[in-house]
């Protein structure tokens, strides 16, 4: 888990978005927690047993933390408060299924990666968020949606589009197969993770294209988008 100030929206000139900049999203309390104490279990040493159950509950936040912070968040800004629970609930059970399967076969050694994982990915804050390296192609994407965003225009459907979905599949790739794969997944489970995502993701971008049709809509998720963009961070361990 790294500290840093907060994440800063529009970060290249004029809206730019360049490879190295942070996608981030909020991250919820009970991750933090569940992250600090798998981290301090790992480093006492405990017992196998103590290390799956804590990994399990930070896995189990680390997913509520995405739907929370990303799918249901999307769904609102598209739809309205209380949009995407069904979207939530398919990911939520696909989730629930494979976080328990790979705790429960986790060694000393896959907590600890888990561990890894989540210093690399997890910034304590204030306020805490969970992030990733924008890479060229998602920058691409998002650039031209922040750029006119940054002129006060309202942004064409056709490039808002553009942008979200390059944004839905590389937050769903990055944040939901991440952790689930340091676990150590079979090929069974992994190719659940892989349809299980792929019928999420089918789903959320039928949501996006109805949204950038609708001029609110439209402004909320440029807001949104605009707030998940943040320069990047020193790590360094809280």
């Amino acid at each position: 888990m790294t500290a840093a100030s907060p994440p800063v929206a529009g970060t290249g000139a004029a809206g730019a978005v360049v490879a190295g900049d942070r996608f981030a999203i909020p991250a919820t309390a009970s991750l933090v927690v569940a992250a600090a104490d798998v981290r301090v279990a790992v480093a006492a040493g405990a017992p196998v047993a103590s290390l799956r159950a804590l990994a399990r509950v930070a896995g189990e936040a680390w997913v509520e933390t995405i739907l929370e912070g990303f799918v249901l968040a999307l769904a609102a800004a598209s739809r309205g408060p209380g949009s995407g629970r069904r979207t939530a609930a398919t990911l939520r059970d696909l989730s629930d299924k494979i976080v328990g399967s790979g705790s429960k076969r986790a060694d000393a050694a896959r907590v600890a990666a888990l561990v890894g994982y989540f210093d690399e990915h997890l910034v304590a804050g204030p306020p805490p968020r969970i992030t990733f390296a924008i890479d060229d192609e998602l920058a691409a994407a998002l650039t031209p949606t922040l750029q006119i965003a940054a002129t006060g225009a309202p942004v064409p459907p056709e490039v808002l589009g553009a942008a979200l979905h390059a944004t839905v599949d590389a937050t769903l790739v990055r944040f939901f197969d991440g952790p689930l794969t340091v676990l150590g997944l079979g090929v069974l489970l992994r190719t659940a993770v892989r349809i299980g995502r792929s019928a999420v993701t089918g789903r959320v971008h039928g949501e996006v294209d109805r949204a950038v049709k609708d001029a609110e809509a439209s402004a909320r998720l440029v807001t949104m988008l605009r707030g998940y963009v943040a320069a990047p961070a020193a790590p360094a361990h809280a």
